[in-house]
Parts: structure tokens; sequence; C-alpha cells
């Protein structure tokens, strides 16, 4: 099961900063430069990108760039060069008319002091496992090259482990056929299994060795993308939700459960208790802006179960199937046609869709295609390793739900308070 905490600094998800256009819509064109903070001078071919997507572009001689293809919305730029610390920009597209954007790049900062261990090769390599494993995560975790771990130090301290790195990982994930320059801002490993994680990513298509290859990379990115918060979007905006395998709720809390109860089943919660309400979603998906932008709309907290896979987090014992739940403390959200969260207003997730790590995620303009949208279209059943994993923390705090039958806030939950998430930014 997928759990993941995004707090106030620290954005998705998930995770994603584009709008993806249809071929009869336009984009935009942004330019600018950048430059060293402390003397001004210009960084040659430093990367700037469209944060979470392919889309990328590198600067000239003089410290200069012409990023095309800029879908309209609300987009996060990233600039990044070796030895400097990345940053970002939210820019809005309502047009295409073009727009600027310079950078000024600051020096990296080694945080890690005389306890970094690099000097212990044993260790070292102990921490290298336990980076890689809550960085990437599941399924696809054991597929993905850290090609240049070279560049990762690591330091323990009061049962956390510290990871920093000297310039972009680059990382090539061989399950969805990616290749992720990775600019880590944070990482912090709790040893009560918390995990901070924040960093901007850019994606490259890795060349498919052979036909069989191509339909691996096909058939892996579309089991990363059934059942995620992206898929969700998507099918609510289209209004095939049911059809994809979802059960949408919006809960009344009004709605008192008796404690006397014993259990509390999904049908006595939706049908005689009234405290699921089936999601409308002519009411909860609304026009954005753009064309290409919708908002999704519920004062209340929405209660999610995909029911192509199966999880013990569910409280219902009629329903065991994997289990969200979402908050909106705005009220709304704001995202994509095709289902990508560009704004999401603080929207917290926890359950099965809290945690897109790496090996999951999908570059926000990529969609399904052709033979991919009539597979997702017909598949009854889906083996979804991220769904299916085992988690003894969420069982543990399903036994509180039994007592009390009540929708507890489990100790870890995903919270999105900047008013724009990207993708590898997440906390778990």
């Amino acid at each position: 099961m997928r759990y993941a905490l995004f707090i106030s600094w620290i954005a998705i998800a998930c995770l994603l900063g584009s709008t993806r256009l249809t071929q009869a819509q336009t984009t935009a064109t942004l330019t600018g430069s950048v430059t060293e903070a402390a003397t001004g001078k210009p960084l040659p071919f430093a990367s700037v990108y469209v944060n979470g997507s392919t889309r990328g572009a590198v600067t000239d001689e003089k410290g200069y760039y012409t990023l095309a293809g800029v879908p309209l919305g609300t987009v996060e730029i990233a600039a990044s060069f070796v030895g400097y610390q990345p940053a970002t920009q939210t820019i809005r597209f309502d047009n295409t008319i073009p727009q600027k954007a310079n950078f000024s790049l600051k020096p990296s900062e080694q945080t890690l002091d005389a306890v970094t261990v690099r000097g212990n090769p044993k260790q070292w390599e102990r921490h290298m496992r336990q980076f890689k494993k809550q960085l990437f995560g599941e399924p696809f975790g054991s597929q993905c090259v850290l090609v240049n771990s070279e560049v990762l130090n690591f330091k323990e301290d009061k049962e956390h482990l510290y990871a920093t790195a000297n310039e972009p990982l680059v990382i090539d994930n061989q399950a969805l056929g990616y290749r992720i320059i990775y600019a880590l801002q944070h990482f912090d490993a709790a040893a009560s299994g918390d995990v901070y994680s924040a960093g901007t990513a850019r994606f490259e298509e890795l060349k498919p060795e052979n036909e069989r290859q191509v339909s691996r990379f096909q058939r892996n990115r579309l089991m990363a993308y059934k059942g995620s918060i992206r898929h969700l979007m998507a099918s609510l905006i289209n209004n095939t939700f049911e059809q994809s395998g979802f059960m949408v709720y919006q809960e009344d809390v009004t709605k008192m459960i008796s404690l006397e109860s014993r259990t509390l089943t999904l049908a006595a919660a939706s049908n005689d208790l009234k405290r699921l309400i089936p999601i409308k979603t002519s009411t909860a998906i609304l026009p954005g802006r753009l064309a290409t932008e919708r908002r999704l709309v519920s004062p209340m907290k929405l209660i999610v179960f995909y029911t192509n896979a199966t999880s013990n987090f569910s409280p219902y014992p009629d329903a065991r199937y994997a289990y969200t739940e979402m908050r909106l403390p705005r009220g709304q959200l704001q995202m994509t046609v095709d289902g990508v969260i560009t704004m999401p207003e603080g929207m917290e997730a926890k359950g099965s869709m809290g945690n897109d790590r790496l090996s999951t995620m999908l570059p926000a303009d990529w969609k399904p295609e052709g033979t991919e949208k009539e597979a997702l279209a017909n598949s009854q059943t889906i083996t979804h390793g991220k769904l299916l994993a085992s988690d003894a923390r969420l069982e543990r705090i399903t036994a509180t739900f039994k007592e009390r039958f009540k929708l507890l806030a489990p100790t870890l939950f995903g919270h999105i308070d900047k008013s724009f998430y990207a993708t590898g930014e997440m906390f778990s």
C-alpha cells in the first residue's frame, strides 16, 4: 500500500508540474538566463525544464535558454547545474504569449560533517541500500539503477539517516523506460520508518533494445498509472471512474457512528447512516480558467476505493479494496483534463494513493494512447504491486478504527500546503 506525507515546504506526489494539451491546442515559449547568484556570471549548459516532465532545454555559452513547448496553465520550471542548488519558479501561462524567467543559482552547501560515513565502505553500502529502497519504492524499485551513486553522502544522527548529493542523481528506471535526472533537495529517513524526501525531476526516454522491451515499457507504465491519483482524477473528469474500478464517496462527519456497534460495513455507512455519499461529478468537477483545466470541488473528505486491488487497511469488512482518504482544506484543487494536479491547494491524501515514489512516477506529458487506452478501459483485474504490498503500520492503524468506528487520522498522511506540487517531492 502506498502512503505519504507532504509537509508545508515539501510538495508531493506523485506527482507533477505541467498541463497536457491536445494536438489542436497550443503551447508557449519561455526564455531567460541562468546565472551564478554571487557573481552574476552566466552558467552555460545548465538544465531548465518543466518539473516532472520530459520538456527541457540547456543554456548556451552565455547562460541563455529557450524552452519551447511549455503547456498552458500553471507550470513549475526548474533550473539545475552541477555544484549548485536547484531553483524553481511557478509560472502561469494563460495564453501563448512568450514569457521570461531568470534563475540565480547558489553553490551547493554540504550539510554533512565529520559523522559522514563515506570512509566506511560497508556502512556506506548499507546506507545506500536503505536510501534506494526508500527513494525508489515498489514495485519497480529493484529495476531502478542509480548511475552515479558516488555523488551521494550520508550521515547518521539521532536515529535519522540524512543524504545529500554533489550533483543531480541519474536514475535509469528499466521497468518504465525512463532516465530520471533528479535534483535531490532533502532526504531524511527516521528509524520509525518515516521518510522526508524532496527534489525536482526531469525525464528522458530510454532507448528500447527491441519491440519486446517497448511492449514491456508500455505495460509497466500502464501498471504504474492504474490506481494512481492521476488515474482517479482523469476518470472523475471523464465520469468513467466506476468503469475504471473506483468507488468515490464524500463523507458527512455529522452523521455520527454509535460506539456500541461492533462492526461498520460500507453498505451500512452509505445506505443506512448516509455517512458516505456517492460523489456526483456534475457538481464535483467544474470548469477551470482554460479549456484544458478542471477543478475538483468538495468541502467534505473524499473516501476512495480502488476495486482492482486489495488492502487490509480498508476499515470496512465488506470492502477490502485499496483505500484512500482525501481532504481538500480549501475545498478545491486544480488539475488538467488528463488528471495532472497543478494546484493542490493543500490537498491531503492518506492510504494507498499517498506514496508514488520514483519507481512508479510517470512524466506529466505521458498519457495512455492507442492499445494502452483499450487495455485500461477493458481491464477487470490488475496485479498492482504498489497496492498489494502489505504494510504492518497501516494494519495497526486499522485496529484503532475497529475500536471506535471512526475514520481516524493515521500517523502518516499526504499533505500539501504549497500552492503547487511537483514530481518526486514526498514524505512517507
